[in-house]
Order: C-alpha cells, then structure tokens, then sequence
C-alpha cells in the first residue's frame, strides 16, 4: 500500500531518510554535549557562590560562635565542602538529564499527536 514500486526511487529515499536520520543524530549528540557543559559549568558556579556566601557568613559571626562543638574548625571545613557538594549533585548535572529527559518526552508527545495518522 505505502510501498514504492520503483526500486531505484526506493533506494533514493531510503539512503535519504537515512541521511536525515544520521544528521539528526549527530545533532543530537552536539546538543547533549553542550548541555551537559553548561549545565557542569553552572554547577561548578553555584558550588562556588555557595561556598563564598557560607564562609562569609561564617566570618561574620561573633568570636564566642567558634567556641561551640558544633562549630570546630573541621566541622566547619566540613560543612564548607559537603553541604556545597550536595547541592552541586542536585543541581549540576542531574538536573540537565531531567531537563533533557522531560525535553524528549514533551518533543516526542508533540511529534506523535501532531502527525498522528
């Protein structure tokens, strides 16, 4: 029924569906890469503002603060690398494969009611 009867202008079609095929794949892989760049670099940058907001907020406390357990100064270089850390899994990286995950979602759901037969 769909089918091309001439083999020649089968074959035509077929490498040229492949072609585009390929080319949106290759697109696709700069796309992930770029992503996942700017969404590493982002990261890193938050990580970095949170450390120099929580340092500085540290400075700012009164002498009698560092005096506390809690508040040693490896409990506090601790705190420092780890709490930053945390945050930079949950927003760095991770975030990009959600983003991109629910991207693909909403692209293939368009593309399937669009052209929906």
């Amino acid at each position: 029924l769909f089918a091309e009867p001439d083999v020649g202008k089968a074959n035509i079609q077929t490498r040229n569906y492949a072609l585009v095929i390929f080319f949106i794949g290759i697109g696709g892989g700069l796309c992930q890469c770029l992503s996942s760049i700017a969404f590493s670099k982002s990261g890193e940058a938050l990580t970095m503002r949170m450390r120099i907001i929580s340092f500085a907020s540290m400075l700012r406390q009164e002498v009698a603060w560092f005096d506390r357990e809690e508040n040693s100064l490896g409990a506090l270089v601790t705190q420092l690398s780890s709490d930053t850390s945390n945050l930079k899994g949950l927003s760095g990286v991770r975030m990009g494969i959600i983003f991109n995950a629910v991207g693909a979602v909403v692209c293939a759901l368009t593309i399937t009611f669009k052209f929906d037969v």
